[in-house]
């Protein structure tokens, strides 16, 4: 293994007292100086100039009842000047005055040039616009507001020749123009990098009672122009929204132990809704139902082989959600755990043997009343088993469409995935919408 060589860090500056070479809107001073280079000598005295342009605030604006971002346009000769029109949309911001502190500063700005007040800010970043010759600093940050937060028309400051129109567009549409490359606005991209990042790890629902299904049926062929409809799809938001599939599949590791009730995971919360609870208000567990029920099913096993397959009841989520069974499926390896080592490729292992198993066990010999024909995988492996989604979800869906393609006669009609977050609906919708054997219901 190699060795990463400490290096020293450069520090010495010797530097002449600034000469003030021009006072407009913009101040530029000189300096003679040499600097410490990164092999401990001294840089030859270097003459530079500096822009004094002092600090700035910007803020990124959403307006929570409307699901917008709200963006400011206004001209700038410098973008005239470099070929395009003039006029450019960007974030409210504004140059700190003396003895303004940023967060006083921003909130008269966003009220000059928009018109509303905005209260809780959440800082982003604090960061040079162009160091190698001007000191001027943004300080960027977030703010949502509504509809009572709009005290005043805005547009700007008039005697002070400014004209401002504010822009608004729809989140999703923002990160599309984002994506695109349509803004040129540094502050806004970077806040909107900001943004998408954080709005890829929260729900896709706003309440954990609501959720959305989209469905996509397998094309017919010549060869499959008859027989039920195939669907492949997904549902979004919180697994406990879901009331109308009949398996659920649990990920776990090679050790088969549930996840604890107070944890988040998939595993958990079906752990945790599955259970019987004490009658009151505090819903206290009574039994581990499904917890007990995989316990007895181990039959005294200290762990399972990755892949391996075990059903068992859906306690309580029966009468809460209609589920029929859970399907237990090791995804990764546990503590003890034997077997193949973590990787992707596994993920589709699990997705095959799960559902040639429900087929085999929950369909056949099965009165119609019982009979499996719906299931739904939560993002396999992307919890404790450390994977990234973006990875999982295409592997995830492959299988699941080839099953579908390869099995046209099967009594499992519908195989769902759940997206709980942003990212995984953008996924599964980007990899479902894309696929040749696939067209949306």
């Amino acid at each position: 293994m190699a060795i990463l060589e400490k290096r020293s860090v450069p520090s010495r500056v010797e530097k002449s007292e600034p000469e003030r070479v021009y006072a407009g809107f913009f101040k530029i001073d000189r300096y003679r100086l040499r600097y410490e280079r990164f092999d401990n000598t001294m840089s030859a005295e270097q003459v530079l100039e500096v822009a004094e342009r002092g600090d700035a605030v910007a803020v990124l604006i959403v307006d929570a009842e409307e699901d917008e971002v709200l963006l400011v346009e206004q001209f700038r000769l410098p973008t005239l000047v470099r070929g395009g029109s003039g006029w450019i949309v960007e974030l409210a911001a504004g140059m700190i005055r003396d003895a303004e502190s940023p967060s006083d500063c921003l909130r008269r700005e966003v009220l000059e040039e928009t018109g509303y007040q905005v209260t809780d800010l959440e800082f982003i970043a604090k960061f040079f616009v162009s160091p190698g010759g001007s000191t001027e600093r943004i300080y960027l940050y977030y703010a949502e507001v509504r509809f009572s937060d709009l005290k005043r028309q805005g547009g700007g400051i008039v005697k002070e020749g400014e004209n401002i129109r504010s822009v608004r567009l729809k989140i999703d549409d923002f990160l599309k123009k984002l994506e695109s490359g349509d803004f040129e606005d540094a502050k806004l991209i970077v806040a909107g990098q900001w943004l998408k990042a954080e709005r890829a790890g929260q729900p896709a629902e706003k309440s954990d009672k609501t959720t959305r299904t989209v469905d996509f049926r397998v094309k017919r062929t010549a060869k499959r122009s008859r027989g039920p409809e195939q669907i492949i799809g997904y549902k979004t938001g919180s697994i406990t929204a879901i009331t109308d599939v009949d398996v659920w599949v649990n990920p776990t590791d090679t050790d088969m132990m549930l996840d604890s009730f107070r944890s988040r995971s998939v595993s958990a919360v079906i752990r945790t809704h599955g259970a019987e609870k004490h009658v009151g208000p505090e819903q206290r567990i009574k039994k581990d139902t499904i917890g007990g029920a995989l316990r007895e099913s181990l039959s005294g096993m200290e762990y399972v082989k990755l892949t391996q397959v075990i059903a068992t009841t859906p306690g309580a989520l029966t009468s809460t959600n209609n589920v029929k069974k859970i399907i237990h499926v090791a995804v990764v390896p546990g503590a003890i755990g034997t077997g193949l080592e973590k990787r992707e490729e596994t993920l589709e292992q699990c997705v095959d043997k799960v559902l040639v198993y429900v087929e085999s066990k929950n369909w056949a010999m099965l009165p119609e009343s019982s009979r499996c024909t719906s299931i739904l995988f939560p993002i396999l492996g992307t919890g404790p088993g450390g994977f990234f989604n973006r990875d999982v979800i295409p592997r995830l869906v492959r299988r699941a469409i080839d099953y579908a393609k390869s099995n046209p006669k099967a009594g499992l009609r519908k195989i769902y995935f759940c997206g709980y977050t942003n990212s995984d609906r953008d996924l599964l919708e980007q990899e479902l919408s894309a696929a040749e054997e696939l067209e949306r219901c």
